[in-house]
């Protein structure tokens, strides 16, 4: 197995925007089966992922040929108002990967846009805490449709993987979730309109069935959602989640511990440090950063700044800031850094 070539950032700027039709998509294919059972990080299941989540961003009669080349199963398309997935599944399990933000279609690029700028943090439907309500409206086109194969599929012991990009990261960190929380992650119904100028109150999850918590990863009532260093062993509901945006406040952090999550960070990417904190935002699960030199380690999210924070404090966060950039967000980077670092640890 060989590195793939980095696109320059200046030079080949053109290449980092999606679809990326010249990518060497599931290069391990073949080589390195996928490991549907791995809970923390997993170096082969990142590169099937980060693939996935850069091909969701393709059209159909280009992206159903290259998971067809994956081997990971039978792969099919949902579309509506504008969000978009793929489903991969086989007999032992189910992937979906979630679109991110189009950049290459105007008019699509200014609804996704709509859906990342609609910040307000309101309570989420069927999960703990309070979520980004543009990140589940988005959620909410597709779920009817989504829901179902992915209800048979945890009914049925499959192990489920989510994954995405940017928007769709985000999408895959609702939707992993929702599926922990409500057991099964079947919508009870349409919600219904709250008045003008109320959030409305929190919607509720049918279950199809009725397994133990402890079988989906969450803990009793009360219990501590936080995973144990590494992640949440043996959690049937896993995501992968490239250059993730916060999804919703510490409650629901919390609670995405209770599934495998795993969220990878490269280089100066500004986009895993939106919305900010001073919004009641926070992030949950594991955080995997990929160097500028393309090493990749887990390292635990910065804390907060104190109540009354030092001139040390404040201006070290600015300096932090002030180097970040959308150069780094690319999908294509975090495909390509992440294959590169798996064939570097063989």
């Amino acid at each position: 197995m060989n590195v793939k070539t980095i696109p320059n950032r200046v030079l080949q700027w053109r290449q980092l925007l999606p679809p990326s039709y010249r990518y060497d998509y599931f290069a391990a294919a073949g080589e390195a089966d996928f490991e549907p059972g791995a809970a923390g990080y997993s170096a082969v299941n990142a590169t099937y992922l980060a693939d996935a989540a850069l091909l969701a961003y393709a059209p159909p009669a280009f992206a159903l040929q290259q998971y067809a080349r994956a081997g990971l199963g039978e792969a099919r398309f949902f579309e509506q108002a504008g969000t978009r997935a793929y489903l991969i599944e086989s007999g032992e399990l189910a992937i979906v990967a979630f679109r991110g933000t189009e950049v290459d279609h105007p008019k699509q690029f200014l609804v996704d846009l709509g859906d990342d700028l609609s910040f307000v943090l309101r309570p989420g439907g069927g999960v703990p805490g309070r979520v980004h309500s543009g990140f589940e409206k988005a959620l909410d086109d597709v779920w009817d449709r989504i829901s179902p194969p992915l209800a048979r599929a945890v009914a049925q012991g499959k192990p489920v993987w989510l994954t995405g990009h940017s928007l769709g990261a985000a999408l895959a960190t609702l939707a992993g979730v929702r599926l922990s929380a409500s057991r099964v992650g079947v919508l009870a119904g349409p919600p219904e309109a709250p008045p003008a100028g109320d959030s409305g109150p929190a919607r509720t999850l049918a279950p199809l069935t009725e397994p133990s918590q402890a079988q989906f990863g969450v803990p009793p009532s009360g219990g501590d959602c936080r995973p144990p260093e590494g992640g949440t062993p043996n959690a049937p509901v896993s995501v992968y989640a490239f250059a993730s945006p916060r999804v919703g406040d510490s409650d629901f952090a919390a609670a995405a511990g209770g599934v495998n999550l795993v969220r990878f960070v490269l280089g100066r990417d500004l986009v895993p440090r939106v919305p900010p904190r001073l919004l009641g935002f926070e992030h949950g699960g594991l955080r995997v950063l990929i160097g500028e030199d393309g090493a990749v380690r887990t390292e635990p999210e910065p804390p907060r700044l104190p109540d009354e924070p030092g001139f040390k404090d404040v201006a070290r966060r600015w300096i932090e800031a002030a180097r970040l950039n959308l150069f780094d967000h690319a999908p294509v980077l975090y495909a390509t850094q992440v294959w590169n670092a798996f064939v570097a640890g063989r």
